[in-house]
């Protein structure tokens, strides 16, 4: 089995950015495995060009990341579709400014960067009432939707490939149907040239890989991860290489495309030497027990999603069956008899 396209993510900024790309080394990696970089771009800057002219310079195909400032909440979503538009037309002005060469883009959307933080750590009644508020509100998900298509074939038009990455949720509200959780929590259901489904098991403790096998067959490409190295995420431990290696695997098994995240925690770990010599072909077992609990997870997920995106048919399928039942089985008075006896 080949070598899947691999899509390494940088998160590192400033000169922490600068100094893990002066490692020729590490530029010989990426060149021998022909992998890609994809670098956060939450500001534009000139450290940040010279990067990418290294990159361009090195024949390493490049993609931008797009991102807010972290103060604007850093992902993209339903809440800031006006935002994700003017960020792409600062990126073009700052790209023609320093004649950049892109393989293509990245589109993240994901819940604002501190409400995430929030839902991870639980669900405060702030959030809860906030997230009440949203859902009388459907029409910001069509206004977004469509400025969200608009803005990947102005992409397309300028010649960049988009990939869009998910949280993998979206893929059972599409199945019953719903919006709930784009009104919820700002998901985005648009495709690019590929769908990305955050696939981040070190985050997910031992369920970790039924997640990723359960999830990975609805996507184009898969995100694993982390391994470490990055400046925004704390609170979880890294994958070790024998994690990593199981999730590229079992990604792999389902012939996805790859992104790591990411390259400053695979060049700390000494990951890349391994990397380069990875055997793709060798078996693994699947997941099976784990992936079934998932599964079984996942149908009362979108029964619930169902049934909150279908109130008034709960309602009249309820009503309905009430009078099914007294017609059915209520006890019957013949005629002319009184309902009342002495």
């Amino acid at each position: 089995m080949t070598q899947p396209d691999l899509i390494f993510q940088c998160e590192l900024c400033g000169l922490d950015r600068q100094e893990l790309f002066s490692d020729d080394t590490l530029i010989r990696d990426l060149v021998e495995m022909n992998a890609g970089v994809a670098l956060s771009l939450p500001v534009f800057s000139a450290a940040c060009a010279q990067v990418v002219h290294r990159l361009n310079q090195a024949g390493v195909r490049a993609y931008a990341s797009l991102l807010l400032p972290r103060e604007q909440g850093y992902f993209f979503n339903t809440f800031n579709a006006r935002q994700a538009v003017a960020r792409y037309e600062a990126f073009q002005t700052w790209t023609a400014r320093h004649d950049l060469k892109w393989t293509g883009i990245v589109l993240d959307f994901r819940p604002s960067k501190g409400e995430f933080s929030t839902l991870t750590r639980g669900l405060p009644a702030s959030l809860l009432f906030r997230w009440a508020a949203r859902l009388f509100n459907p029409s910001r998900v069509a206004f977004s939707q469509h400025t969200y298509r608009k803005l990947i074939h102005r992409m397309h038009n300028d010649g960049y490939t988009v990939d869009t990455f998910q949280l993998p949720w979206i893929a059972d509200e599409r199945r019953v149907g719903s919006k709930i959780l784009q009104r919820m929590l700002g998901c985005v259901n648009v495709l690019g040239n590929r769908e990305v489904f955050l696939l981040h098991t070190s985050r997910m403790g031992a369920r970790g890989a039924g997640v990723l096998w359960s999830y990975a067959p609805e996507a184009s490409a898969i995100a694993v991860g982390s391994t470490g190295g990055s400046t925004l995420r704390t609170g979880h431990t890294p994958l070790s290489w024998e994690q990593f290696s199981r999730d590229l695997l079992l990604a792999r098994q389902w012939r996805k495309d790859i992104y790591i995240h990411s390259l400053e925690g695979c060049a700390r770990q000494g990951f890349m030497p391994y990397l380069k010599k990875f055997d793709w072909a060798q078996r693994i077992t699947p997941p099976a027990r784990e992936a079934k609990k998932v599964e079984s997870n996942r149908k009362v997920f979108r029964s619930v999603l169902w049934v909150a995106a279908h109130p008034l048919l709960i309602v009249a399928g309820a009503l309905g069956l009430a009078g099914l039942w007294r017609l059915i089985f209520a006890p019957r008075i013949p005629r002319g008899q009184d309902t009342l006896t002495d």
